[in-house]
């Protein structure tokens, strides 16, 4: 089974508590209680899948969400099975709440973004407590009964009651990239070619990200492959201006995938969504060109 179909997901996570007091049980001694503003982040990291047919499988996780007073949510979350870009899913967060002890302490729900589906999924978080302040947090996914499932460490930091929105100043929303495949036109250091590029990534305001940039060579060449591993969006007036995601390309023989530096900046007089893209590598530009690119910031629905 590969992640894309997963649509009912248990993944079960060891979560290390930054917030005063861990789980505190007045926090949730009611049923969807107004709580303060959270922020629940996974970092990047390799997990081991379980399977429902008994095999298993690596993967990368990472992930932010962030939970505002009044059940609003924003933020997401990737998973990455071993292989190709088809064993990529991501997850837009779009509410959340507390609920009473006896169930989950968190409870979300998500929109995928990659693969595309207008379906909307349940998170639920459940932590279980010891005398460490370290425990168990499990992620069920649509569906309570487990179809795939890992640990991972996480931490949760509890922020003052916030007004507003506008309040998070301190905290950049997460983004979402979105270059569906196209022809392009590529200019190098040895001359120009028509090649085909396509690039889905989720970047979350820690500089960490998940996702992937794919950009044909001339004939006979492998693609460049680049798997991002960080990076950093700037919007003015909410508003893309500019980004640089850190990632590794793939690599001739047997040598570990090389450095890469992607440099993203808007085509403000484009009549459609066009960006300026910059591949950086270990020989200086490596390529030039310009793609019709999607950049989402996730902000959270109006109330």
């Amino acid at each position: 089974m590969r992640t894309r179909g997963f649509m009912r997901l248990i993944a079960v996570s060891t979560l290390a508590l930054a917030m005063p007091g861990g789980f505190s049980t007045s926090t949730v001694a009611q049923e969807e209680v107004p709580f303060v503003y959270h922020r629940i982040a996974f970092h990047s990291q390799q997990v081991n899948l379980a399977k429902a047919d008994g095999s298993n499988a690596r993967a990368e996780f990472v992930s932010e969400m962030f939970v505002l007073p009044d059940g609003r949510a924003h933020g997401g979350f990737g998973l990455w099975e071993q292989g190709g870009p088809e064993g990529l899913s991501l997850y837009r967060v779009v509410e959340g709440r507390a609920i009473n002890r006896s169930g989950p302490f968190y409870a979300f729900k998500a929109r995928r973004l990659y693969p595309p589906s207008e379906d909307e999924i349940t998170i639920n978080l459940r932590p279980v407590h010891n005398a460490a302040r370290t425990g168990t947090v499990t992620f069920f996914i649509d569906g309570p009964r487990p179809t795939l499932s890992f640990t991972a460490e996480a931490r949760v930091r509890a922020h003052s009651p916030i007004a507003s929105v506008t309040d998070l100043v301190s905290d950049p929303f997460s983004s979402y990239i979105n270059a569906p495949p196209q022809a392009v036109e590529v200019e190098t250091r040895t001359g120009n070619y028509n090649a085909v590029f396509e690039h889905v990534a989720l970047v979350f305001p820690s500089g960490e990200a998940i996702g992937f940039a794919s950009l044909s060579q001339a004939a006979g060449v492998g693609p460049i492959e680049i798997r991002h591993t960080g990076g950093r969006l700037h919007f003015d007036d909410e508003e893309f201006s500019w980004g640089l995601l850190h990632g590794r390309a793939n690599s001739k023989g047997r040598a570990q995938p090389l450095p890469v530096l992607m440099v993203i900046a808007d085509q403000q007089d484009a009549a459609e969504p066009c960006r300026i893209y910059d591949i950086l590598g270990w020989q200086g530009r490596m390529a030039h060109f310009e793609a019709e690119t999607l950049i989402t910031r996730l902000t959270p629905d109006a109330r």
